[in-house]
């Protein structure tokens, strides 16, 4: 039920915002093609220098003077060159490490299956639909290592209980529960699988931009959606990026090429595009309102 009623509120916001993405995905289009265009009518100026300072962290090669302008900044993020460096696929598979299954049981005693992914040790981030109060969290697990039928086979993936009563936050609005699991074991678990970073900065997806998404869908084995997911809007608390293929899951992080942590799937539905296809829209809380969320949260 949590989870059509985010679906519903995921396409009204769709909606809604028709006018001002089909503006800005123009200017962008326009942009890309030579045309003189403001780049502010893309995305305002300071996500587009905090990309920019991100961009550059990242990539050692790169140099701020190499992206002084709003125009530069779009191109190096948003440039249809699919060439990624070798270190794209290292890096990918170490954040993907992070990513684990969560698994609880409904009142009636149904397994419910969803994403998750370390953010520290002994702490996952997943979404609220996923484990909406104390009890679903005292009765899940998160599963850490199942990335094949094979390596359940051959017992690889580690199992551990959740444990709400060490931190249990959660937050309806924004879909998302931050808890505990089993406290004896949280470092050891972070030095094998590590973590990913929330970082409360704006600007880590700029409209136009591909995306990567890690998930567990339907509660099979770890997938990982390369550079398939492309940015169309991004306001408020919200994120929308759309796909041809396959959806992402509840609870999945959404990566930039630099596998710096942007947003957290919640959400999708299918939308019947001008030309007739249908295209999958997905949205994600954005990771900058997450942490504004949990800071408030802790004080």
């Amino acid at each position: 039920m949590l989870k059509e009623l985010q679906q519903t509120a995921c396409a009204g916001r769709f909606q809604q915002r028709a006018a001002v993405r089909q503006q800005r995905l123009g200017s962008l289009s326009d942009l890309l093609s030579g045309k003189s265009v403001d780049p502010n009518s893309i995305e305002p100026m300071v996500r587009q220098q905090e990309r920019a300072r991100l961009l550059v962290e990242a990539r050692p090669a790169l140099s701020a003077s190499d992206l002084q302008d709003g125009r530069r900044i779009l191109e190096a993020v948003v440039g249809r060159d699919d060439r990624v460096p070798r270190s794209f696929l290292v890096d990918g598979a170490r954040t993907a490490d992070a990513v684990c299954r969560v698994a609880t049981l409904t009142d009636s005693g149904q397994p419910s299956l969803g994403s998750g992914f370390a953010v520290a040790p002994g702490l996952i981030l997943t979404n609220n639909h996923v484990l909406p109060d104390w009890t679903a969290a005292a009765r899940g697990q998160v599963e850490f290592g199942y990335w094949s039928n094979e390596s359940a086979r051959q017992n690889s993936r580690v199992v551990l209980a959740l444990d709400p009563g060490t931190l249990f936050l959660t937050d309806v609005v924004l879909d998302f529960t931050l808890v505990a699991f089993e406290p004896n074991a949280a470092d050891a678990a972070h030095r094998v699988f590590g973590s990913i970073d929330i970082l409360p900065d704006t600007g880590k997806a700029l409209i136009g931009e591909a995306l990567n998404v890690i998930q567990h869908g339907d509660g099979e084995a770890q997938t990982i959606s390369l550079r398939d997911n492309v940015v169309v809007d991004v306001f408020e608390d919200w994120i929308h990026y759309t796909s041809d293929t396959s959806a992402g899951a509840s609870g999945a992080p959404v990566l930039n090429d630099q596998w710096q942590l942007a947003a957290l799937h919640h959400a999708a539905f299918e939308h019947t595009a001008a030309d007739g296809r249908r295209v999958l829209v997905n949205e994600g809380v954005r990771i900058s309102s997450i942490a504004v969320a949990l800071a408030r949260m802790l004080r």
